[in-house]
């Protein structure tokens, strides 16, 4: 009997809902569905879609409103094809705005002179602009307010603020090697390698990208870097380097504490969840006061982790996420009680580049982009997707870049596809305020998506 798993039959279930398979395909398709949930949720979705179809009224383009509609957002022509055509390209349509995607590249001007490119794209073709020269080639990018601040590697990996409405650029700042920006009301944060094992937090004036001030930190594993500068609510910042967890005053760099954990090599980034601050390390994961750095409890392992890669850590109101290396190419996700400090699942994950609490999901990159109940830990969709590039949440929808460099957006609850744009040529996070997203290529130029509908 032919076996069925969910990839296989994610691309099969179009045929089966059509009656267009063999018998063989059928039966392990129905064998399957009655035993994953995740694939009988996609079955019902497909079946509505067809449903809607059918309740267009008629077979011709010319009378179903929704390709019409479709025809004008995108200004392409729907093909007169059969039913199966049609449904590919109204599922997509009926379960998202994609179809009212207009897509465009913001116009970077205060380089070089641009030039014009047209290029067929998921939806119709749309007019690209570029810079016939690119010379950013930013690695991070942070949105805040009407202004857009990313690293431009063309300067030395200096950091610049753009204007996100005509791409201008503000100010340029006079320091390189920078990494990791972090942005509140007043400061643009960034990281800078000095190459002599050690790394300088800095502070820029939101405003015109002058130095506020400096704190430097000596580093011993140069390969993993500084790790991410944490802002805390209460106007303070947290950084945390190899094994010592800073705690600054946000707005003139002074140290409040300094709290080390000798017998660790690697810490993650900071968590902090009301007056606690957390990180996870190979031995153990940490829970510090906030206001004073002391140690209040520590959780340590009965397993030996791997010390040289750095975990990753999230937390909730009531659990914290880790993920750490094991020996091999393994790797552990664990899930805390924060209350009772006890492990409440774990699963066997490798290459997580990723991990974030969401509503009441918590989410993993690797491979896949893979919901789990917060809770239990259960499996409740896993959505294949090489490459390992941020994954972003806005209005019910789960944003990433796959290996090919699509951007793909999935339905928060069911993890189906919602919509797929390919040639993004990225492998960075998408960024999404309000009804404008925007994506950096790998050749340094910024896509500006806007959401009409």
């Amino acid at each position: 009997m032919m076996t069925m798993n969910c990839e296989k039959l994610e691309k099969l279930i179009e045929l089966f809902i059509l009656d267009e398979i063999d018998t063989g395909e059928r039966v392990a398709i129905e064998a399957h569905l009655s035993d994953c949930p995740v694939c009988r949720g996609k079955e019902r979705e497909y079946r509505s879609a067809i449903s809607i179809i059918k309740q267009s009224g008629g077979h011709g383009p010319e009378s179903f409103d929704f390709n019409r509609n479709l025809q004008m957002a995108i200004g392409a022509e729907i093909e007169k094809a059969s039913i199966r055509l049609r449904f590919k390209q109204t599922f997509a349509a009926i379960s998202s705005i994609a179809a009212c995607l207009i897509i465009g590249l913001a116009l970077w001007n205060n380089l070089f002179s641009p030039s014009l490119n047209k290029s067929a794209l998921a939806f119709g073709e749309v007019e690209l602009w570029e810079y016939s020269n690119v010379q950013s080639v930013s690695d991070e990018f942070v949105i805040h307010g009407s202004n857009m601040y990313m690293i431009d590697s063309s300067g030395n990996g200096r950091v610049s603020a753009i204007d996100v409405d005509s791409g201008r650029k503000k100010w340029y700042a006079e320091f390189e090697n920078c990494s990791h920006i972090a942005v509140d009301e007043t400061s643009v944060y960034c990281i800078t390698d000095t190459g002599q094992n050690e790394f300088d937090l800095i502070a820029m004036d939101i405003a015109n990208g002058e130095m506020k001030w400096r704190y430097s930190q000596e580093c011993f594993s140069p390969l993993e870097g500084a790790s991410q500068p944490s802002i805390l609510s209460n106007g303070n910042i947290c950084w945390v380097v190899d094994s010592t967890v800073n705690l600054l005053q946000a707005s003139n760099g002074k140290v409040i504490w300094s709290y080390s954990i000798p017998e660790e090599y690697l810490l993650s980034s900071a968590a902090v969840e009301g007056n606690s601050l957390y990180v996870s390390g190979a031995e153990g994961i940490y829970c510090l006061d906030v206001d004073t750095g002391t140690e209040l409890w520590r959780v340590a392992y009965s397993i030996e982790m791997d010390k040289k890669t750095r975990p990753l850590l999230a937390a909730s109101e009531t659990h914290l996420y880790t993920s750490l290396g094991l020996s091999g190419d393994k790797g552990i996700l664990l899930s805390i009680d924060i209350n009772d400090r006890k492990v409440n699942w774990a699963k066997v994950m490798s290459d997580v580049s990723q991990i974030c609490v969401i509503n009441e999901k918590l989410y993993v990159r690797n491979d896949n982009v893979q919901a789990l109940d917060r809770q239990s830990g259960e499996l409740l969709w896993a959505y294949a997707s090489g490459g390992g590039s941020g994954i972003t949440y806005s209005n019910g929808k789960i944003y990433f870049v796959d290996s090919n460099g699509s951007l793909t957006a999935l339905y928060e609850q069911s993890g189906n596809k919602v919509w797929q744009l390919a040639g993004m040529n990225s492998c960075d996070a998408f960024v999404k305020v309000g009804k404008t997203g925007y994506i950096r290529t790998n050749e340094g130029t910024i896509r500006k998506i806007i959401f009409k509908g």
